[in-house]
């Protein structure tokens, strides 16, 4: 699909100041005469000059300075004050915006302070997810909000801008180098030398653009992040996942994770481009704003932005032969047949498709890693996991989290391996009430809940912090930011996360089994329909009709087993896995 711009002719309004340079989000874009950062408004239907995507959110600031925002708006992070801004940035769920007095104003969650800007001029501002960093006149970088792996100031080297998102920070130096710090356990701390014109940060890794327009980008490289397309770019983006630029021309380019259709960039003339969460944007060249991606569902676009539809919905997947499990992962899924083996399809980024040969009695499909349980009792991982593929002992259950795994060993105790708190790996033994009696875990997306026999379930989040349910389970599944248990009643209660999308909202009535995905959830009811709810953008919550033995929720999929043995998939599949009969 070819986007145009809605108006004629080039954006007008008050002119930039030399020297001014912008945080597009998680992006600095420069252009040359000027600069393009990112904002937050009302009630004007002038032109944009320049965009910022955040976590669920996007802000643009007007030709007459004021600030428009749209998409989520749960913590009021999109809900702009009136006045004039030079530029926005748009964080995960707070918004920053440098006025024309070169104050700065930040709006939105305030949980660690990352909205309360210190006073004073200053000439740039960018927001991050828990943190906000603003450049000095004179080139210091001043930091506000968590400083879990930052510092409050940076000085010693002058700054132009500043970027940063989960755990690190880069900021682009007077003479083109760029400097970053924190958290750097993949490298996104380690920067290649320059001259460079912008940088970008995205989660655990950062991209800049150089002077001859070539982009370079260092860290962990999920979704091939890291291989940014030949040719000379104007501007760079890295989101959470994925990375857009915009060529010489004019084109906009996505690559890396494309989950919501957030790294497929419509046609038309952009000027600049930002990258979000699970959407981008970007800005044309008559002042007009193009999105795609997942929407946020919440304040509606303004006047002057359009949404590109997503493509339609795969129908749903039915791999041949004859299964006795099925798990569905973020874009992967995979399945243990009657004789053993394990069979894979979806998303094969990192190996996490290419199941090895053997005999396995439990399959469990991660985020871009699967693990299976091996006749043998031994663990096997394949796949982008950090840490060991084959971690020592014997288990007897296995399940494969967002970015890391949890096996259950025989005596009730559990051992968790890969990425925890912003990005730190290593094992994890849980304790107190957890430490022994277990007779199954569950692993998210930096969440791990634990159930014991009696019925009680222990959850950890972050590393940071341990919550005791009230309730009492006979089994409990962890999605990305929320965990859903079956009662003892056979009722069905959900907790934690965001409940942007209803995942927590579970149906009344008994289920005879529960699957927590990202944000949606699947139950499966004592006669063995299936029902769903919660994200349905890709048609993962459309369960369809007829008897299930068994249900798995993903991220942007779900899948069933048939009584015979069939597994039939629905929702989106990026990649259609080579070696697999379809029927």
């Amino acid at each position: 699909m070819r986007i145009v711009s809605l108006r004629h002719g080039a954006p007008g309004g008050r002119g930039w100041p030399l020297g001014r340079v912008a945080v597009v989000g998680a992006i600095v874009v420069v252009l040359a005469g000027g600069v393009v950062g990112c904002g937050s408004g009302v009630v004007s239907e002038e032109p944009f000059r320049m965009i910022s995507a955040g976590g669920g959110h996007t802000c643009g600031v007007r030709v007459d300075d004021t600030v428009a925002c749209w998409g989520n708006n749960k913590y009021g992070q999109a809900r702009a004050p009136g006045g004039g801004f030079v530029s926005v940035a748009a964080g995960s769920g707070h918004t920053c915006g440098l006025r024309t007095d070169d104050t700065i104003t930040c709006w939105g969650n305030n949980r660690f302070g990352q909205a309360e800007a210190p006073g004073g001029g200053f000439v740039s501002v960018g927001a991050g997810s828990d943190r906000s960093c603003g450049v000095r006149p004179g080139g210091a970088a001043v930091c506000w909000g968590d400083h879990a792996y930052g510092t409050d100031e940076v000085s010693g080297v002058a700054f132009v801008s500043v970027a940063m998102v989960w755990g690190h920070s880069c900021g682009l130096l007077a003479d083109g180098g760029v400097f970053c710090w924190g958290q750097n356990t993949s490298g996104q701390a380690r920067s290649p030398s320059g001259p460079f014109s912008s940088v970008s940060v995205g989660w655990q890794y950062a991209c800049g653009l150089r002077v001859e327009g070539g982009i370079d980008c260092w860290g962990h490289h999920v979704s091939r992040r890291g291989e940014a397309p030949a040719g000379r770019f104007v501007s760079v983006a890295a989101g959470h996942r994925h990375v857009c630029g915009v060529r010489a021309g004019g084109e906009a380019v996505c690559w890396g994770r494309d989950s919501r259709g957030q790294a497929r960039a419509p046609g038309g003339e952009f000027v600049s481009v930002t990258a979000g969460g699970s959407h981008s944007c970007g800005l044309l060249a008559g002042g007009d704003v193009a999105c795609w991606g997942f929407d946020g569902e919440g304040v509606g676009a303004p006047p002057g932005v359009v949404w590109v539809p997503p493509e339609s919905t795969l129908a749903p997947v039915r791999p041949a032969g004859r299964f006795a499990a099925v798990s569905a992962g973020d874009e992967h899924a995979c399945g243990l047949r009657t004789d053993g083996a394990v069979s894979c399809w979806g998303a094969n980024e990192y190996g996490q498709a290419e199941a090895p040969v053997g005999s396995f009695i439990a399959v469990s499909a991660g985020g871009f890693h699967t693990c299976g349980l091996r006749a043998d009792r031994t663990v096997v991982c394949w796949g982008g996991l950090k840490g060991p593929v084959s971690p020592p002992g014997e288990f007897v259950a296995i399940d494969a989290g967002h970015l890391r795994a949890c096996a259950l060993r025989a005596e009730g105790t559990a051992m968790c391996w890969g990425e925890f708190g912003w990005g730190e790996w290593g094992d994890l033994r849980p304790g107190g009430e957890l430490a022994e009696g277990l007779v199954s875990v569950s692993e998210g997306f930096n969440y791990f809940c634990g159930l014991r026999a009696d019925g009680t379930t222990g959850c950890y989040s972050d590393r940071r912090s341990f919550t005791f349910r009230e309730s009492r389970y006979t089994a409990v599944s962890v999605g990305w930011g929320h965990a859903c248990g079956l009662r003892l009643g056979a009722t069905v209660e959900c907790w934690g996360g965001a409940n942007d999308h209803g995942e927590l909202d579970a149906p009344e009535g008994e289920f005879a089994a529960v699957s927590a995905g990202a944000d949606h959830t699947c139950g499966l009811r004592p006669g063995g329909s299936v029902e769903c709810w919660g994200d349905n953008f890709y048609g993962q919550a459309d369960a369809p009709e007829g008897e299930f033995a068994a249900v798995s929720a993903g991220e942007v999929l779900s899948c069933g087993l048939r009584p015979g043995g069939v597994v039939e998939c629905w929702g989106r599949f990026q990649v259609v896995g080579a070696g697999i009969a379809w029927e």
